[in-house]
């Protein structure tokens, strides 16, 4: 398959998937997605949200056992 923005590859050996587009959109809004388009990146679903513009959303508890938290 080939589109005019980009093509599409999928190859079980050596097992390589490749998509190639100037954007994308992957699920469903009311669910979850993944998107990407003009350099951003969106990831969402239950109890995650990654916007374009870099914020992270949160519901639940983070945890870690190393690492500094805004600064």
């Amino acid at each position: 398959m080939v589109g005019e923005s980009g093509s599409l590859r999928f190859r079980t050996d050596p097992s390589l998937f490749e998509v190639i587009a100037d954007s994308f959109y992957v699920g469903n809004s009311a669910t979850q997605f993944i998107s990407g388009s003009g350099g951003n990146i969106e990831i969402s679903s239950s109890g995650f949200w990654l916007t374009r513009d870099g914020d992270v959303y949160i519901s639940g508890s983070v945890s870690a056992s190393a690492g500094n938290i805004g600064g």
